[in-house]
């Protein structure tokens, strides 16, 4: 992984909500511990920590409302930098006011939950040693020698094992979500391309320029028909259906330059998406795959079965910066073209 990318969060969203829900509780932990330490007349509240825990609290409250509300707009470095600073005023503030409260120790597991939850490993543990880390400094200056070894092993422990499940759990949430965007991305009986993945596909292709060198290039789609495939499926039975559905998007795959993007639309409408080509790309590919299919019938369980196609496409020109749904529309009118001449034919708008 690149080493920006290690500064990426897992998610950006649920970053921001994680981000904002922790320096929530952690700004109503502050201010609350202030308010019951005086209720209760504890030596260390005082009006002077209500009041910095008060100006904490509060420009916490205000951070994690800003990454709560826009997170894919935070920098990527924030993330890492957030975890970090949050360590460091813990820190401050045990060290200035000498406290050495379970309610200040505490205060660095804020950053390492949020960190563990939502950022890559390497950050995650960092900024998990350098809590644990700063709560040594902190033992060893406010306590006895004795008594700092035992708290900061206790922290230390506390805060690898917050670590490690923390960082167990994103990772198998990470497993399951590349796992649903494979299944969302492949149609489970073709192999072909999702219309989904297509979808995304395209609005990348269409918002990158092809080459400067020729303005003639540009983005062509062509859709594809099975011919009679309800009367296939009436006669035969789905099963004959569904291997017809894979022969040809087999041949369709194999017709295409590796470019292209093939996919299952639904039902037997097959698309192909050719970015930075020529307009007679289209024409010079489906013709292809539709000799392919014309001389390659489909032998399934002993059954020959001769199968065909209709073909639409078009082509636009980079510079007209079209969206899917204008090429779409476009090669839409071209295949019912295809269909209104008798169908097994291709035609190119």
């Amino acid at each position: 992984m690149p080493s920006d990318g290690l500064l990426e969060p897992r998610d950006h969203v649920s970053a921001g909500r994680t981000g904002a829900a922790v320096t929530l509780l952690a700004a109503g932990a502050m201010v609350g511990y202030e308010v019951l330490g005086a209720v209760l007349g504890l030596s260390r509240s005082t009006p002077t920590t209500l009041v910095q825990a008060t100006v904490i609290g509060s420009v916490l409250v205000l951070a994690g409302t800003l990454v709560g509300s826009v997170p894919d707009r935070v920098p990527r470095w924030v993330w890492t930098a957030g975890s970090v600073l949050g360590v460091a005023v813990v820190l401050w503030l045990g060290l200035v006011t000498h406290d050495s409260r379970a309610a200040g120790q505490i205060g660095f597991i804020y950053p390492v939950v949020f960190a563990a939850a939502n950022l890559r490993a390497p950050v995650a543990w960092t900024v998990s040693a350098l809590a644990a880390s700063s709560d040594v400094v902190l033992s060893v200056v406010v306590l006895p020698a004795r008594e700092a070894v035992a708290d900061a092993f206790v922290m230390t422990a506390a805060l690898a094992m917050v670590t490690a499940a923390l960082q167990m759990v994103a990772d198998r949430q990470d497993a399951l979500t590349g796992r649903l965007s494979e299944i969302a991305a492949i149609d489970q009986l073709t192999g072909l391309a999702s219309r989904r993945r297509l979808e995304e596909v395209a609005h990348e292709v269409l918002a990158t320029p092809c080459p400067a060198e020729d303005l003639a290039l540009g983005t062509g789609l062509a859709i594809v028909d099975l011919d009679h495939f309800k009367a296939l499926n009436d006669t035969y039975g789905h099963p004959v259906g569904d291997a017809a559905l894979v022969h040809v998007a087999a041949l369709l795959r194999t017709s295409c330059p590796s470019k292209a993007t093939v996919a299952r639309l639904g039902g037997d409408e097959l698309a192909v998406l050719l970015p930075c080509g020529p307009p007679e790309e289209v024409g010079t590919v489906m013709e292809r795959f539709h000799d392919a299919v014309r001389t390659s019938p489909m032998n399934h369980l002993g059954r020959v079965l001769a199968l065909s196609v209709s073909v639409g496409g078009t082509h636009v020109p980079a510079m007209q910066e079209p969206d899917l749904a204008v090429l779409y529309a476009r090669a839409d009118e071209a295949l019912y073209q295809a269909k209104l001449q008798g169908r097994g034919r291709v035609v190119v708008e």
